[in-house]
């Protein structure tokens, strides 16, 4: 089987990889089969607006998941923090995916190929979310009312009362805790106006 066949089914976006026949699934445990996998994969997650960081991690991953051999700029605990994740989307019980180097055959791996596609997929969305999230600053009430122009109490209260989108913002501690406001939401707001009376803020 050749490599593009093998991804044209497994990811959730096509690559770019060199044609290399590979007799069985136990010669893909290879060292430059994983650097060509992780390679293509992160080039191409980058391509899909993964940043360069989720990007690699989620190559490493694909190449671990396909050869066994884990390669790439560092990002190991970033794979290993994706295949946590795909385990928990894709399992009640968080089952790993079957890695396909230790396949007994062509034959086998197709009858797992799709499980393992969902699971790859699991992992890619996770890079896409980690990725957005790692441009996104986060302010504190003070900082966050002072963009407003609001006193912070009264922010507290609207974050209390829902009027600030739960996905904007993170309690750190217990209690009164600490009250984490996302930036690019906030400005949004404060753009368009949103201390203004009557406009929640």
């Amino acid at each position: 089987m050749s490599l593009p066949s093998l991804f044209s089914s497994l990811l959730p976006f096509p690559i770019d990889i060199p044609t290399v026949d590979v007799a069985s699934p136990a010669d893909l445990s290879d060292p430059a089969i994983a650097e060509a996998i992780a390679e293509a994969v992160a080039r191409e997650a980058m391509a899909q607006g993964a940043s360069p960081r989720w990007a690699w991690a989620y190559g490493v991953l694909v190449a671990e998941v396909v050869t066994g051999w884990a390669v790439g700029p560092g990002v190991e605990r970033e794979a290993a923090e994706l295949e946590r994740a795909a385990a928990r989307l894709t399992s009640p019980t968080g089952l790993e995916v079957p890695r396909l180097y230790v396949a007994p055959s062509w034959e086998a791996l197709q009858a797992q190929a799709e499980d393992i596609a969902h699971w790859l997929e699991a992992a890619w969305l996770e890079a896409r979310r980690r990725s957005q999230e790692e441009g996104v600053r986060w302010l504190t009430v003070r900082e966050a009312a002072a963009a407003l122009g609001v006193h912070p109490e009264h922010l507290r209260r609207l974050v209390r009362e829902g009027v600030f989108p739960a996905a904007g913002v993170r309690r750190i501690g217990q209690g009164r805790g600490m009250l984490l406001l996302r930036e690019d939401m906030v400005l949004a707001r404060a753009a368009r106006g949103g201390h203004r009376p009557g406009l929640g803020l």
